[in-house]
C-alpha cells in the first residue's frame, strides 16, 4: 500500500509496446531514489503502468497508488533493513538478465548505494 512507500518513484525502462523485442527485456539502468521519510527500508517495489495511444487514451498502472488488480508488483526483499533518513538520496543501479532455462524467468541484480542484492524472478 501507498502508505508504505518512502521515496519518489522511477522509470528504470521504457518499452514501446508495438515495437520492443525479447531483448529489450534484457537492460541495465541507473537511478537515484530519494527518500521522504527516516524509516528502516526493507525493500524495493517494482512496477509497470502501460499507455494506450487512443483517441480516448488509457491507462494502466499495477503500482501501489492504484486500486489493487491481479496484476501485482514484484518486491525485492532486502536481506537486512537499512537505515535511511528523510531527504537522503540512495545511487542504484537495476541490471534485468533473461535466464537461460526459463524463457519467463529474470535474473535482476539491485545495487543501493555500492551494495548489490540479488534476485530471481519466476
Amino acid at each position: 500500500p501507498n502508505q508504505y512507500v518512502v521515496s519518489n518513484s522511477v522509470n528504470v525502462l521504457d518499452l514501446n509496446i508495438n515495437t520492443c523485442t525479447v531483448a529489450d527485456t534484457e537492460f541495465s539502468s541507473s537511478f537515484e531514489l530519494k527518500i521522504t521519510k527516516d524509516c528502516d527500508l526493507t525493500g524495493i517495489l517494482g512496477y509497470f503502468d502501460t499507455f494506450f495511444d487512443l483517441p480516448t487514451p488509457v491507462m494502466f498502472s499495477t503500482g501501489p497508488q492504484v486500486k489493487p488488480t491481479h496484476w501485482k508488483q514484484t518486491v525485492f526483499f532486502l536481506p537486512e533493513k537499512l537505515p535511511v533518513k528523510a531527504s537522503q538520496t540512495l545511487s542504484c543501479k537495476m541490471v534485468c538478465k533473461r535466464m537461460k532455462t526459463d524463457a519467463r524467468a529474470l535474473k535482476v541484480s539491485l545495487t543501493l548505494d555500492e551494495k548489490t542484492y540479488r534476485y530471481t524472478v519466476d
